[in-house]
C-alpha cells in the first residue's frame, strides 16, 4: 500500500513483528543510567515493556547500547558528585528533527522516566534512540519488500493497488479506526512489511478475480434474458 512517503505498502499494526515502542526506549534509558538508578530504571523498563505489550529485545538492546554513554555523561553534568540523579520538575524533551516520534510518545517516556529517577539527558537519550530503532526498522522492512519474490520488484506497484484495495474497502481512511491504523502503520514502519503487505495484496487479488467472474455471470445472465423476450415477450 502506499500511505508512506517511501511509496511503500502500507498494511499491518504494531508489535507482531516487535515494534520498537517507548517500551524499548525505556529498556535503552535504564542502560543510559550507568549508576544506582540503573537498577530501578531497568525494574520500570520492564514493566512499561509488558504494559505495551512488545518483546522487541533486539530493538530494546540496540537502543541500550547507543543510549548509554549519552545517559551517563548526562548524569555527570547534571548531578554534582556525591549525589543521585533525580528527575526534574519539569522534562525538556526535544522530538528528533525528521523523526518519528511524537508527543505521545515524548508524554509515555516521561512517566516512565520520571517513575525511574531519570535526568532530562537520560530521558532525551532514550527518546532519540527510540526514535532512531523505529526509522532503522521501518529502512528494513522496505529493503524486505522491494526485493520479495512475489511482491517486490516489478510486482510492488500491482501488489500496493491491491493492498490499498483491501483496506479501503473494509477500513475506509476516512473512517476514525483507518486513520489511526494508517497513520500507525506509517508510524511503526509497518506500511512496508513484506508478510502483512503479502497478505493484503492476496486478498486483493482474490476480490478482483471473484469481481471479474461476478461481472461475467452477469453480463451472460443479461444477455440471456434479453434473448427470451425477444423470443417470449416476456
Amino acid at each position: 500500500m502506499s500511505t508512506t512517503n517511501t511509496g511503500a505498502a502500507a498494511t499491518g499494526t504494531s508489535n507482531a513483528g516487535g515494534t520498537p515502542t517507548p517500551a524499548a526506549a525505556a529498556a535503552t534509558a535504564a542502560a543510559a543510567a550507568g549508576n544506582q538508578a540503573a537498577g530501578d530504571a531497568a525494574a520500570g523498563g520492564a514493566a512499561a515493556a509488558a504494559a505495551a505489550g512488545t518483546g522487541d529485545g533486539a530493538a530494546a538492546a540496540a537502543a541500550a547500547s547507543g543510549a548509554a554513554a549519552a545517559g551517563n555523561e548526562g548524569t555527570k553534568k547534571e548531578t554534582p558528585a556525591g549525589e543521585t540523579p533525580k528527575a526534574p520538575d519539569k522534562y525538556a524533551l526535544t522530538l528528533p528533527e525528521g523523526g518519528r516520534v511524537d508527543a505521545s510518545d515524548v508524554a509515555k517516556l516521561e512517566a516512565i522516566a520520571r517513575a525511574n529517577n531519570w535526568t532530562n539527558d537520560q530521558a532525551q537519550a532514550a527518546l532519540t534512540e527510540h526514535d532512531s530503532a523505529l526509522k532503522a526498522q521501518s529502512d528494513q522492512f522496505l529493503t524486505d519488500l522491494r526485493t520479495h519474490a512475489e511482491i517486490g520488484g516489478e510486482h510492488l506497484a500491482v501488489s500496493q493497488q491491491r493492498a490499498n484495495a483491501v483496506l479501503d474497502t473494509f477500513l475506509p481512511a476516512e473512517s476514525p479506526e483507518g486513520k489511526a491504523l494508517r497513520a500507525d502503520l506509517n508510524k511503526s514502519g509497518y506500511a512496508n512489511y513484506a508478510p502483512l503487505v503479502l497478505l493484503l495484496a492476496r486478498i486483493g487479488k482474490s476480490m478482483s478475480e471473484d469481481t471479474s467472474l461476478k461481472a461475467q455471470v452477469v453480463k451472460a445472465s443479461a444477455g440471456k434474458r434479453d434473448a427470451a423476450t425477444v423470443l417470449y415477450g416476456g
